[in-house]
C-alpha cells in the first residue's frame, strides 16, 4: 500500500508540473505574440547583409539565461556569398576552405523582440543576420525551411532595390543593372597585374586573385585559393586535387577504364584488336604456324565457336557477362581439319585416318584445309575442275566449314 501511494503521488506531482508548464508556456508565447512585430520577408531580406539556410549543431545561453547563441552548420547562401566567405575564410594546413558546411557562430536568439528566435540543436531554419564585430548577428525572426520560403526569399532577393557585389551571384561573378533596369550576374572584364600570386585548387598558379576569380567566373566551377603564392609539388594536395579519375571505377569482363571529357568509364577493345591475334607469322611456314595456333578456333560454353580466344574475350566484355572455353578447336557436330590437308567429320575419324595411313595426324587451324584446297584448285587442269573439286571450306565470320 505505501509503495503505491508512492507511486500515486509522483504521477500527481508529475501531471501538476507538466500542467503548469504548458501554461507557462503559453503566457509567454501570448506576451510574447502582443509584444514582437514580425517583418515581411521583403523587410527582412533587405535589412540582412547575410541570408543562409542552416543546421544548428549547438546551443549555449548567455550568463543570463535569456539570449541564447548557436553553433550552425551553413547549408545554402542566399545572399552575401562573397563577404561571408571572406569573413569566416580559414585556413588549415595552408588549405584554404569553401564556407558552405562551415560551423559558424549566431548571437542574438532568444531576444524577447523577435517572434520567433528560440532554437534546438537540429533545428533548420533559414537566418537573416549582419556582421557584429567579425560575429553574426539574428537581426529578424527565424523562418523555416520550406519550399515556399526558399522561393519568397529567393523572389525578394532578385527583386531587391540593391544591387550588391554578390547579389544573388555565384562562381565570384559581379551584379550590375542591364539597360533594361534589370539585375545580372557578370563576370569580370579585366584584372590588374598588381597583386600576390596564388595556387587554385585546381592546382594553377594564378597572378592573383583576381585572375582567379575570372577564371572561376568563367569556367562555371568553383576554384577555391589553396595557399598564397605559387603552386608547389605537395604530396597532400596533389593527391586530393589530381588523383586518377579511374581510381574509383571497377571494370569486368576485361573491360578497360577509359577518360573521356573528364568522365571515367568501361570500354572495350576495338574491332581491330583481334585482326593483329597472328600477325607477323609466316602463312606458308605452315610447320611453325598451324602447331602453334592447333587450337586457335574455340567454341564457347554459350555454344558459339569463336575464331580464336581473344574474339571469345571480345564478346564477353561486350555482353558483360562470364564466357569459358568449353573446348579448343570446333563445337561438336562441325568438321575439323586434319594436318594432312583433309576436312573430317569429326576428332574420331581423324584418329582412325592417322592410324590406317600410320601418319601423325593432328587438329589444325582450318585455314589449313583451305590452302591445302586452294593449291590443288591451282594445279588442276580448267577441263578437270569438277563441283567436287570446287567443294572448298569457306568462312563464315565465326568458323571454317564446307559449303
Amino acid at each position: 500500500m505505501t509503495l503505491l501511494f508512492v507511486i500515486l503521488l509522483l504521477n500527481n506531482v508529475l501531471l501538476s508540473y507538466s500542467i503548469k508548464k504548458n501554461l507557462l508556456s503559453y503566457e509567454l508565447s501570448r506576451r510574447q505574440s502582443e509584444e514582437c512585430f514580425d517583418l515581411t520577408i521583403e523587410e527582412k531580406v533587405n535589412n540582412a547583409e547575410f541570408i543562409f539556410s542552416g543546421t544548428v549543431r549547438e546551443v549555449r545561453y548567455n550568463v543570463d539565461k535569456k539570449a541564447q547563441k548557436a553553433s550552425v552548420e551553413i547549408k545554402r547562401i542566399f545572399k552575401g556569398q562573397h563577404k561571408l566567405t571572406q569573413l569566416f575564410l580559414s585556413e588549415i594546413k595552408g588549405r584554404f576552405l569553401p564556407i558552405v558546411h562551415k560551423v559558424c557562430t549566431v548571437e542574438g536568439l532568444g531576444l524577447d523582440g523577435l517572434c520567433s528566435s528560440h532554437t534546438r540543436v537540429f533545428d533548420t531554419w533559414l537566418f537573416f543576420t549582419n556582421p557584429v564585430d567579425d560575429k553574426l548577428q539574428l537581426n529578424s525572426s527565424l523562418v523555416r525551411l520550406s519550399v515556399m520560403s526558399i522561393a519568397s526569399i529567393e523572389s525578394a532577393v532578385a527583386d531587391s532595390d540593391e544591387c550588391s557585389d554578390d547579389h544573388f551571384c555565384q562562381y565570384s561573378e559581379k551584379c550590375v543593372r542591364s539597360a533594361e533596369g534589370k539585375f545580372e550576374c557578370r563576370c569580370l572584364q579585366e584584372c590588374s597585374l598588381v597583386g600576390e600570386a596564388v595556387c587554385g585548387s585546381d592546382g594553377v598558379t594564378y597572378v592573383n586573385e583576381c585572375f582567379l576569380n575570372r577564371t572561376m567566373c568563367h569556367a562555371k566551377k568553383h576554384i577555391y585559393v589553396h595557399n598564397f603564392g605559387p603552386c608547389v609539388c605537395n604530396f597532400y594536395f596533389w593527391q586530393a586535387e589530381t588523383r586518377d579519375p579511374c581510381a574509383t571505377i571497377t571494370c569486368y569482363y576485361g573491360s578497360k577504364c577509359a577518360v573521356e571529357e573528364n568522365q571515367p568509364s568501361c570500354v572495350c577493345e576495338d574491332d581491330r584488336s583481334c585482326e593483329a591475334y597472328d600477325e607477323n607469322e609466316d602463312i606458308n611456314d605452315v610447320q611453325s604456324h598451324y602447331h602453334k595456333h592447333e587450337y586457335n578456333s574455340v567454341c564457347g560454353d554459350d555454344g558459339v565457336q569463336y575464331r580464336n580466344i581473344c574474339e571469345l574475350r571480345k564478346r564477353q566484355c561486350i555482353e558483360q557477362r562470364e564466357i569459358n572455353v568449353k573446348v579448343y578447336g570446333l563445337c561438336g557436330g562441325r568438321e575439323l581439319c586434319g594436318s594432312g590437308g583433309n576436312m573430317v567429320r569429326n576428332e574420331c575419324e581423324m584418329r582412325w585416318s592417322a592410324c590406317s595411313k600410320q601418319e601423325d595426324v593432328y587438329h589444325v587451324h582450318e585455314s589449313y584445309c583451305e590452302l591445302e584446297e586452294t593449291k590443288k584448285i591451282n594445279s588442276t587442269p580448267v577441263s578437270h575442275v569438277t563441283e567436287k573439286t570446287l567443294k572448298t571450306p569457306a568462312f563464315d565470320g565465326e568458323t571454317f566449314w564446307g559449303i
